[in-house]
């Protein structure tokens, strides 16, 4: 079955942002949640709504399995995840990836969430250093957004 033939529509319901610049007390965990609750709330949507779910890459916190910390951290269980690095085009990517996840009928409501503050972290140099250490390539930063 094409994305087409699945005769689903994908759209932007909700959208969520954080703050940008130095936020004492946050992290790259708290400003993303911040932002997804957001989101939903936009959406008009609870937790128990959602059936996907698609993390970036953070430079500040590095995870294997950013959507899985993200996920936990918001008490969802989602019953499809994926995460995506792709330099400055992360978050796009990932709109586009949560559409076709939509469309082909795998999912009904995906959250999608991008970005990094690393006011909130670590360096850059640190950052890079830490993805190292677990495997990651070294990719750019991006700003904060979430979208559902």
């Amino acid at each position: 079955m094409t994305v087409r033939n699945a005769g689903r529509r994908a759209r932007l319901t909700g959208v969520g942002c954080t703050r940008f610049g130095q936020i004492p007390g946050s992290s790259w965990l708290s400003l993303h949640a911040d932002a997804a609750r957001e989101a939903l709330e936009d959406a008009g949507l609870g937790k128990a709504d959602l059936d996907g779910i698609i993390c970036a890459y953070s430079l500040v916190e590095p995870h294997l399995m950013p959507s899985s910390v993200v996920a936990e951290y918001l008490g969802l269980r989602p019953t499809w995840s994926a995460a995506l690095m792709l330099g400055g085009a992360t978050g796009c990517a990932a709109v586009m990836q949560a559409a076709l996840v939509v469309e082909s009928g795998r999912c009904r409501h995906v959250l999608v969430v991008a970005g990094d503050n690393r006011l909130t972290g670590m360096s850059r140099d640190g950052a890079v250093a830490a993805l190292a250490q677990v495997g990651h390539p070294q990719s750019s930063w991006t700003s904060t957004r979430v979208t559902a």
